[in-house]
């Protein structure tokens, strides 16, 4: 089964990304990074 971040890659569609805050930011940075990976 593909990860979400694949399945909207393989579409082929423009992708807006909207990072939201609240979020612990000394451990967002790897997570950031993973997601943008694949639409890289």
């Amino acid at each position: 089964m593909q990860q979400p971040e694949e399945r909207l890659t393989s579409l082929g569609l423009p992708t807006a990304i909207v990072q939201e805050g609240g979020h612990a930011v000394a451990d967002i940075g790897h997570t950031v990074v993973g997601v943008l990976d694949d639409f890289a």
